[in-house]
């Protein structure tokens, strides 16, 4: 299902919504200790593992995580396994050989055609391969701490996001240590 899409969304929240209590009710029934469980709160927002992504200066791609490429403008490095997950509800895994350990690209952070745009997580420039990687907790806060610490950046020395040099970046990332 195509859940960015705005009626499918809220259907899928409706049906999300039905199927909590669903289980409560099967959980009180069948289940020994869960006898007085109470549905008290969720998510105002259903999680979508799977969404639009923004093209930037360099897109992630399957080929460079299975290859453990280390880009020059690396601000990343990690060694996650890749779990995409089909429609059909499947999960294909690709384990990542040994202790190889692969980056992501400063350049995969900033938007292509929009000035000042830095992405981090889901919406970070990838094809679907390597986002099933670099989706995850730690790299998202990585590749937060790595937009945001080029935005500051960009905005003391009035640069567009693609101008900030790696090697500046890296300057002010080792002055902070």
């Amino acid at each position: 299902m195509q859940i960015a899409i705005g009626n499918n969304f809220t259907y899928s929240f409706v049906i999300f919504f039905a199927i909590i209590v669903i289980f409560c009710d099967f959980l009180k029934k069948y289940i020994p200790g869960f006898e007085n469980i109470r549905f008290i709160e969720s998510s105002a927002r259903i999680g979508v593992r799977e969404s639009r992504r923004v093209v930037g200066e360099y897109v992630l791609k399957h080929e460079d995580i299975l290859q453990a490429k280390i880009f020059d403008d690396a601000v990343v490095l990690l060694s996650s396994t890749i779990d995409v997950h089909t429609s059909e509800g499947s999960v294909i895994y690709t384990p990542q050989n040994g202790t190889a350990v692969y980056s992501i690209p400063y350049r995969a952070l900033v938007a292509k055609d929009l000035d000042n745009v830095w992405m981090a997580g889901k919406c970070v420039s990838a094809d679907r391969y390597a986002q099933g990687a670099i989706r995850v907790m730690p790299p998202s806060i990585a590749m937060g701490q790595a937009a945001g610490l080029a935005a500051s950046i960009a905005c003391k020395a009035s640069l567009k996001a693609k101008d900030v040099s790696f090697g500046f970046w890296v300057n002010k990332s080792f002055k902070r240590l």
